[in-house]
């Protein structure tokens, strides 16, 4: 399995993908032609008129707002979604504000998306508790609908890379990997 890592200059020597930034990607790719991009896209509103040119490369969307997360599953040069819970605001009720719904799970199968969970987020929380009960109730929402679940490093710095995250696809139990 290849890894996924934020680019900076502390991520070169680990192995996998590299993601930038869309505003940096231009200088980064010029100055690191031998280096494995993606691009991690942040929008702010529903224009992705901007990732149209990217089409060859691995772009993952990410978002806090639910209709900026189903335009990223919708759009076809997304390849899929991470980092779209948190671990602040209240849950409701009834059921966890984790920002999927079922929607949202059955559009990822029908446009064959991956769910990312980004373990370095996991690894940096404050209130580690509300954010994997929000990753495990998206895991099953994904895996009712049998949506592709992946477990990355996102990981910023070489301390906080980790080699086997084998485990943690038994914790959330995830099904489709």
């Amino acid at each position: 399995m290849i890894d996924i890592q934020i680019f900076n200059k502390n991520t070169l020597k680990l192995p996998g993908i590299k993601l930038v930034k869309l505003a940096d990607y231009k200088d980064i790719s010029h100055n690191y032609p031998d280096e494995e991009l993606g691009i991690l896209f942040e929008p702010n509103s529903t224009d992705f008129g901007i990732i149209k040119k990217y089409n060859n490369k691995i772009i993952i969307g990410t978002s806090k707002n639910e209709k900026i997360i189903r335009k990223l599953v919708e759009h076809k040069n997304i390849y899929g979604i991470v980092d779209i819970e948190s671990d602040k605001g209240p849950d409701h009720t009834h059921y966890r504000r984790s920002n999927m719904n079922q929607v949202i799970a059955k559009l990822m199968k029908e446009n064959n998306k991956v769910y990312f969970i980004n373990f370095n987020s996991i690894l940096k929380s404050r209130n580690k508790s509300k954010l994997m009960g929000r990753i495990r109730q998206n895991v099953i929402l994904c895996n009712k609908y049998n949506t592709t679940i992946k477990v990355h490093n996102f990981s910023k710095n070489i301390s906080d890379f980790r080699k086997d995250l084998s485990p943690v696809y038994k914790i959330f139990k995830i099904k489709n990997q």
